[in-house]
């Protein structure tokens, strides 16, 4: 269970940065000026949607995380670079949960792919790639307390004619 987003915010971010020494900025959502530093890996939440529910009054959550390799088009071989750079991401995101509570990173299908979707970028080179996690988000909140005091006992033993099983309470 994760207590909130922040959580997982600050450990993709921190595990991210240890593993690309090399990258001048990586970090979530940062405002973009006239210009930032580059080589960048730039992070968005793309989609918050409702998980699979566990049956344990813990909201499930999916939530698409959108990643920008962003780089300079006037530089030599920038393209290559810039290739090279979202290959070694796919390793690091290959199967992490970055230490948390959360389903292993699933990339998206189409992998990572030349992007034009943010207008903020356009003076960039941008590769983009979606990967997801699921997870509980904060304590459960389960609506309805056990007032029954009923328990309902199960006797399972091999089978061996129509007559010999039943349901028993107690």
């Amino acid at each position: 269970m994760l207590a909130d987003l922040q959580q997982l915010f600050d450990a993709v971010e921190s595990h991210l940065k240890a593993q690309f020494p090399d990258v001048a900025l990586i970090g979530w959502a940062p405002e973009i000026e006239e210009s930032m530093p580059l080589p960048a890996i730039l992070l968005y939440v793309g989609a918050l949607r409702p998980g699979t529910h566990p049956g344990t009054g813990q909201p499930p959550v999916v939530m698409v995380v959108e990643a920008r390799v962003v780089g300079d088009p006037t530089e030599p071989n920038a393209e290559a670079a810039m290739w090279q750079l979202a290959a070694r991401l796919i390793k690091v995101l290959h199967d992490q949960t970055w230490g948390l509570p959360v389903t292993m990173a699933e990339l998206e299908a189409d992998g990572f792919h030349p992007d034009g979707m943010r207008p903020d970028l356009d003076a960039y080179s941008v590769i983009a790639a979606e990967w997801r996690h699921e997870f509980d988000l904060g304590p459960p909140e389960w609506a309805f307390e056990d007032t029954s005091g009923t328990t309902v006992d199960f006797d399972i033993q091999p089978r061996h004619s129509e007559a010999d099983h039943g349901l028993r309470s107690g």
